[in-house]
């Protein structure tokens, strides 16, 4: 448990890291006005997995909320799997959604899954080793996995949460946003070239600093 004036110090560094990668995700969009088909496929697979799962949820009974808490805790046991924490059961259903038992708990398990798209970067995975006429069709997959965490997330965050009301809401709402521009713009750098991957990380992190 952070103490409080440990938790201020951070939420105000968060803060202005959240302004530096703002800038930087935003730099990267300006990128998408020069059209390719790897951006095509992948914005497509985002809006495709919006309108299809929205469609589905107003003319019909079906619910996309049993692969949302998956997903969910899915990435509560990958990142306990990184922090060296056993896994002792899981627990999803659709209705009631999910639950993990761990031995142990921290910030980054607690929070993992609002702010890290699992299924997208599972899908990225193959990426480096297609050839280039296939690369397209897995970024439009990884916008599909993007989606899906973009309404899981909207979803799941209220201010009743509880992964976000153990750390504190608002600290917690500090720390999401800001790991949210740093995963989702490494995924959205992807399409435009891989190589600008470092360059949006360091623009992230030195441009509010420049400043001073």
């Amino acid at each position: 448990m952070l103490l409080p004036p440990l938790k201020f110090i951070l939420s105000l560094l968060e803060f202005v890291l959240i302004i530096g990668f703002s800038f930087s995700f935003y730099q990267i969009l300006k990128l998408y006005l020069h059209l390719n088909s790897e951006i095509l496929f992948f914005l497509s697979g985002i809006l495709f997995y919006i309108i299809l799962r929205l469609s589905v949820e107003r003319f019909s009974d079906h619910s996309f909320r049993f692969l949302d808490n998956f997903e969910h805790e899915l990435t509560h046991i990958f990142f306990s799997l990184i922090c060296f924490k056993s896994v002792n059961k899981l627990t999803v259903t659709r209705q009631s959604g999910g639950s993990v038992e761990v031995t142990g708990d921290n910030l980054i398990i607690r929070l993992s899954p609002y702010f890290f798209p699992l299924l997208a970067f599972i899908v990225l995975i193959p990426y480096p080793f297609l050839q280039i006429g296939y690369k397209k069709y897995d970024l439009l997959l990884v916008g599909i996995g993007v989606g899906i965490h973009l309404i899981s997330t909207i979803k799941d965050i209220h201010i009743e949460q509880p992964d976000l009301v153990k750390s504190g809401f608002v600290f917690s709402m500090i720390f999401v946003t800001l790991m949210n521009l740093i995963f989702l713009g490494i995924l959205f750098t992807i399409p435009v070239g891989t190589n600008h991957i470092w360059d949006f990380l360091i623009t992230g992190f030195t441009s509010p600093f420049s400043i001073f």
